[in-house]
């Protein structure tokens, strides 16, 4: 995994500003959310929402092992000026079973003052996360997105609540 530096900040929020983006997913996509440490994952969103003003909604990723780490991981992003935040499965989903997951994703919604967006990631068959669970999920009143990174016609097609919308984001 490459190192975080600000140079690379500042080049990828002004890359990013100047497109037609609206909005940017941070500590997110590859796993680089739950293994970088908390400073500096509070570091890169103090310094793209600074660099990036009003101009991008900041969503951060905020997952982690359990409820309680995910529920401070969402109190950091909010101090460090995220937007929404966004929850992925459980770091060590080989562990979980249906009610630590429902906890894992219910807890941290219930709790969160910022809109709550959910990735999506499929799972192995007879995990405790399979298409009814991300299903459960989903409908949560309180999740406003949802990314779907499960590459499943059958996630995709009816599975998903009415869609839902936060400022910012598509």
């Amino acid at each position: 995994m490459g190192r975080w530096t600000l140079p690379r900040s500042r080049a990828s929020s002004s890359s990013t500003c100047a497109s037609a983006s609206r909005a940017c997913f941070l500590a997110g996509t590859c796993g680089e959310g739950p293994l970088m440490p908390n400073a500096q994952r509070d570091k890169l969103v103090k310094t793209v929402k600074r660099l990036a003003g009003k101009r991008l909604h900041i969503a951060v990723q905020v997952s982690d092992t359990s409820a309680a780490r995910v529920c401070d991981n969402i109190r950091r992003a909010q101090d460090a000026g995220g937007d929404s935040i966004v929850i992925a499965p459980p770091w060590l989903m080989r562990f979980a079973n249906k009610g630590f997951v429902q906890r894992y994703f219910t807890e941290p919604t219930e709790f969160s003052p910022l809109p709550v967006g959910i990735y999506c990631l499929k799972q192995a068959a007879g995990s405790a996360l399979e298409l009814p669970m991300w299903t459960e999920v989903a409908s949560h009143p309180k999740v406003s997105f949802i990314k779907d990174s499960s590459s499943t016609p059958e996630y995709m097609k009816d599975s998903w609540p009415s869609s839902r919308s936060v400022p910012g984001l598509s």
